[in-house]
């Protein structure tokens, strides 16, 4: 027994790892591809192991003998594998043997092994395909006697040789070394590596290496999968030919037939593999692997640049510029190219690019740091002339400020020395004032001007001048007099003074004139008299009002009146009738309303007393007479009209109503006189007499007729509810009610709608 703990009973299973020669009297099973076959009762077997490339190859020589029709029949057979393939049983009989392995070993045993055997037992070995006879003729034992080609390789059926199993198409099959111990010199098929390929069909013995640069995946089965490697091409020649190196300017992914061109202003090294590898060149910018765009101005690109890169501070560059020497100052600046530029100093000027500065001309100076040509350098204050030029100095009554390249000419009514800077130094000439540096303005009336003022200088107080130089042309204003160039005195009341008066001029009679006038027009009436301004002035008349200067009388208000040489329009007082309704003494006279009476000179109608009214246009208290229900004197309040009386308008005394009539308090007519209850009036009409209310009726009040007592009722005369009506004799029921006949049995006297009683009948 080859004992083995890692023994699987199973197809195609390792049989064992370790060999042991001797006699088992065992049962054994062998599973193969080709046959099975059962060692029973007494059977040899030899186990052997042997090495190969650092493998483990197991062989087993078994025989067995079996008696069938008579006949001795007997099978040799081995198998030869490395323990990490599958299992494949080999069966040989009589051949010419091999060299080596165990063709040998059972050629020196076949004496042994062959015992009896007749000859003419053999036959010739066929395989089918994909298997191939070890020995070409074999004994005519019932068994196969042909080997299965190693894994991946295929042969023609009828083989008698290892080497007729091609491998597959992406494996190769070694040749062994004839001591390998293996009986063809060959190991099972291997699948083709990377960088390599292996034709089907050929029995190449190592897989064939591919093209220059070029690579292909593991298995490849022809040169068409020897690829370009990255970073090559084949130049258009196709796949399977040698790849040579991707120029520059292009990219060459893994399997490239032609090289790719770079975005639009990129570029790429030799042997660039892929997009990104193309980078923005010189004066560019942008992604890797994109198109570039061209370099901005005021910044710079060198080649692979992914964004621009600004120019250092104060300089600039033109669009696709690459290198920051391209940077060179701004106008305005100085310095090295490429370096942060300083600001050109104040007095000089520094060009775009400039490396230096320059200085500007004579008696020049520029507005401060950062000029750029020499025509920003302009004349100093107090000079003049074009700008980059030397500057002169600048005439009387001019000025020129910095950078004047004309003298300027004083503002109007001014004057200015030689070398003046800015129009402050233009002063007012005398009776001109105004700001220095401004037009000047005339002096003003009734003020004075020096030269050079800045403000008018007022005259005296109640002085007046014009176009005033010195303070004496300052004289006594209207309305005041005095001496000129001193202080003024104002006109006094009652008098006037024309403008540059010395004295005062008193006014007409009967006129007066405020303090302070002017000429004689001012002396107007006084009040209550009348007259033309300047003359002398009358009495006012009655009905009329005269103001102060007055000229002409003004007639008082509609229904109003005045008493002679009244001054104001309040002297103007309601007449009799009207009044001026609140609005005051000097309005037009209102209508005294009704219910009220306005005397003379009313400022307010009065009303009339109580419970009286009076007519429109009353002036006197007695035209408010008491007012209908209402009695009294006239001019005095009225009192209500007691019952059973009554009052019409304008009543002294009450009136009594007619027999058995009355009327509430304040009744103001006689139909307000009616009936009392028990009485009505027979004539119909309220405000005649009343008369008693007849029996077997009813009389509550106010009656016009009287009211019947219901059915078989009766009443007294003067009854004045119909509760007087009572059952007569017969009948019964409540008072007022219609009432019952009295029921058999019984009697109803009448009255007050009881029963009488029962008489048993």
């Amino acid at each position: 027994s080859c004992e083995d703990p890692q023994r699987q009973d199973v197809e195609g299973s390792t049989i064992g790892s370790t060999h042991t020669n001797g006699i088992i009297g065992s049962k054994r099973r062998i599973m193969g591809s080709l046959g099975i076959l059962a060692l029973s009762c007494a059977a040899v077997v030899v186990c052997t192991t042997m090495s190969f490339n650092g493998g483990s190859w197991s062989s087993l020589l078994a025989k067995s003998s079996a008696t069938e029709s008579g006949r001795m029949q007997k099978l040799w057979t081995f198998d030869l594998k490395p323990l990490h393939r599958e299992f494949k049983p080999v069966s040989f009989g009589d051949g010419d043997g091999r060299e080596d392995g165990p063709i040998e070993w059972l050629q020196d045993h076949w004496p042994e092994i062959k015992g009896d055997r007749e000859a003419g037992d053999e036959i010739e070995c066929i395989s089918p395909a994909n298997f191939y006879c070890p020995l070409k003729m074999v004994p005519n034992d019932g068994w196969t006697h042909f080997v299965r080609c190693p894994d991946h390789t295929t042969s023609p059926a009828v083989s008698y040789d290892i080497s007729s199993c091609v491998p597959d198409a992406g494996y190769s099959l070694p040749i062994l070394p004839k001591d390998s111990s293996r009986p063809d010199g060959r190991l099972s098929a291997t699948v083709c590596p990377a960088n390599t390929y292996c034709p089907a069909g050929q029995n190449v013995p190592a897989p064939l290496p591919c093209p220059d640069n070029t690579a292909s995946p593991r298995g490849s089965i022809a040169v068409e999968a020897c690829k370009a490697n990255v970073g090559h091409h084949h130049n258009g020649a196709g796949y399977g030919t040698p790849a040579q190196a991707c120029p520059a300017g292009f990219y060459c992914p893994a399997a490239s037939l032609e090289p790719t061109v770079c975005p639009d202003n990129t570029d790429s090294p030799t042997k660039s593999g892929d997009l990104l590898s193309c980078k923005a060149v010189a004066g560019f910018y942008g992604p890797y692997g994109t198109a570039a765009s061209p370099c901005p101005k005021d910044s710079y690109c060198p080649a692979a640049s992914i964004s621009p890169t600004p120019c250092p501070p104060h300089t600039t560059s033109p669009p696709l510029s690459s290198d920051v020497t391209a940077c060179r100052s701004v106008a305005g600046y100085y310095g090295p190219w490429g370096s942060e530029a300083t600001i050109c100093p104040a007095n000089n000027y520094c060009p775009a690019a400039a490396v230096k500065v320059t200085s500007c001309p004579a008696n020049t100076q520029n507005a401060g740091e950062g000029s750029a040509v020499v025509t920003d350098c302009t004349a100093l204050a107090g000079y003049y002339g074009k700008a980059g030029a030397a500057a002169q100095s600048c005439p009387t009554d001019n000025y020129c400020p910095a950078a004047s390249e004309t003298p300027t000419p004083c503002p109007a009514n001014t004057w200015a020395p030689s070398g003046s800077s800015e129009a402050g130094a233009c002063h007012a000439k005398g009776g001109y004032y105004g700001p220095w540096g401004q037009a000047a303005q005339p002096c003003p009336d009734d003020n004075y001007c020096p030269s050079e003022s800045t403000e008018p200088t007022p005259c005296p107080e109640h002085d007046l001048a014009q176009n005033g130089v010195l303070i004496t042309a300052c004289t006594a204003a209207a309305g005041y007099y005095g001496w000129p160039g001193t202080a003024a005195q104002v006109c006094p009341a009652n008098s006037y003074c024309p403008a540059n008066s010395k004295t005062p001029t008193s006014c007409p009679a009967n006129t007066q004139s405020p303090e302070g006038s002017a000429d004689a027009s001012a002396c107007t009436a006084q009040a209550g008299y009348c007259g033309s301004s300047g003359g002398a002035a009358i009495l006012c008349p009655a009905g009329k009002y005269c103001p102060a200067g007055c000229i002409t009388p003004s007639p008082c208000p509609d229904h109003t009146d005045s008493a002679q040489g009244s001054s104001e329009v309040t002297a103007c007082m309601a007449v009799a009738s009207y009044s001026h309704n609140g609005a005051g003494y000097g309005t037009v006279g209102v209508d005294c309303p009704a219910n009220s009476y306005c005397p003379a000179k009313s400022l307010q109608p009065s009303p009339c007393p109580a419970n009286t009214a009076s007519p429109a246009l009353s002036s006197v208290a007695t035209a408010c007479k008491s007012i209908a229900g209402y009695y009294g004197a006239w001019g005095t309040a009225a009192t209500i009209c007691p019952e059973n009386t009554y009052c019409p308008a304008e009543s002294v005394y009450p009136l009594v109503c007619a027999d058995h009539t009355v009327a509430p308090a304040g009744s103001s007519t006689a139909s307000s006189c009616k009936a009392a209850p028990g009485y009505y009036h027979e004539q119909g009409v309220y405000g005649t007499a009343a008369i008693a209310c007849p029996a077997n009726t009813y009389c509550p009040g106010a009656n016009l007729a009287t009211n019947p007592c219901p059915y078989n009722t009766e009443s007294p005369s003067m009854s004045t509810a119909v509760e007087a009506c009572e059952a007569v004799g017969g009948y019964y029921g409540a008072p007022g009610t219609s009432p019952a006949l009295c029921p058999a049995g019984s009697y109803c006297p009448g009255g007050d709608g009881q029963d009488a009683g029962y008489d048993g009948s």
